[in-house]
């Protein structure tokens, strides 16, 4: 319990140091701007900032546009690559099986023609033959 409030008190310590050398920051760059720096070139600079803000922001858009579409083309090759080798391994599980399939038939004989009309003779006693 300790330890996660000493870790509290330091938290809050560095955000308010942060949070004092952000300010001192600002404050530098306002008294430079107040000596160094006339009033008309300080209203020249915040004239061309708000200018720029369309550009900037048109700039920023299409370059997220960009990359947006930049990371869905990468994902759409990983998923075509991913159903290719599901395909491959369907396409190879069923070739395998009509193989192992037609190799498990017994083999087809093929019998030879029996005539259709058979023709039989027999000898009767008396030594006459006749056809049945």
């Amino acid at each position: 319990m300790a330890k996660k409030k000493r870790e509290l008190q330091a938290l809050v310590g560095l955000t308010f140091l942060g949070l004092a050398v952000l300010a001192l920051f600002g404050w530098a760059i306002w008294l430079f701007f107040k000596s160094y720096i006339s009033p008309d070139w300080t209203r020249m600079l915040a004239i061309v900032g708000l200018v720029s803000l369309p550009v900037v922001g048109w700039v920023c858009y299409n370059l997220g546009l960009t990359e947006a579409r930049g990371k869905l083309g990468g994902i759409d090759a990983g998923i075509d690559k991913v159903v290719r080798a599901a395909s491959a391994a369907i396409d190879l599980r069923a070739t395998s099986a009509k193989v192992m399939r037609e190799a498990s038939r017994p083999p087809e004989v093929a019998l030879p023609q029996i005539p259709t009309t058979i023709i039989t003779r027999a000898r009767l006693t008396d030594g006459e033959v006749i056809e049945i």
